[in-house]
């Protein structure tokens, strides 16, 4: 609260010590860059590949598990 009234009244606060901060607001952080997210994206896709399905006894029991995960 009093970093955001020393930004809105300068002129008003002297001095002020923050010992924590908000951290930037959004949008003022530096994305990162396309290589970046190119390769987050394929460990993604390596990890998803890794996965191994759940097996199921029936296809009954498939749909009540995928029913009970996805209700809307």
């Amino acid at each position: 609260m009093a970093l955001q009234y020393a930004g809105i009244y300068p002129d008003r606060v002297a001095r002020l010590v923050a010992i924590e901060g908000l951290g930037p607001p959004a949008g003022l952080t530096k994305p990162p860059s396309a290589a970046a997210r190119m390769l987050q994206w394929l460990r993604e896709m390596q990890a998803l590949a890794r996965r191994h399905p759940k097996p199921y006894a029936t296809l009954e029991e498939a749909i009540t598990r995928m029913r009970e995960a996805n209700r809307t």
